[in-house]
């Protein structure tokens, strides 16, 4: 994507738990053999999980609240509610449906 080529980043919800946040900045990296790999990954988000569960660490439990998940969610759903437009750069990567039909009748391969 051109922009996080120039290093621009999508800004992260302050909702958004610590360690998630944390995980993004590090897939962010300029340099790629910094950035996490994919096993890297599923072991971080298995540790998180853990962590959660067991309440081994209470600031971790702390990020990912019933109250956290709460505001997410409502922000979600004004989000749902009142859409805000798309960045070009979203718009890159947003599918959209083609319809090659006109050109196919055109060019006589559809009858």
């Amino acid at each position: 994507m051109k922009e996080n080529d120039n290093g621009k980043r999508p800004l992260i919800p302050e909702y958004t738990p610590e360690p998630y946040a944390d995980l993004m900045k590090h897939c962010w990296s300029p340099d790629p053999t910094e950035r996490p790999t994919a096993g890297e990954l599923e072991k971080k988000f298995y540790d998180l999980s853990n962590s959660i569960q067991s309440n081994v660490e209470p600031l971790i439990g702390k990020e990912f609240s019933y109250e956290r998940e709460v505001m997410w969610k409502t922000h979600l759903a004004e989000l749902a509610k009142n859409p805000h437009p798309l960045k070009k750069s979203q718009n890159l990567l947003t599918s959209k449906r083609l319809d090659f039909s006109k050109q196919l009748l055109k060019s006589g391969m559809l009858k």
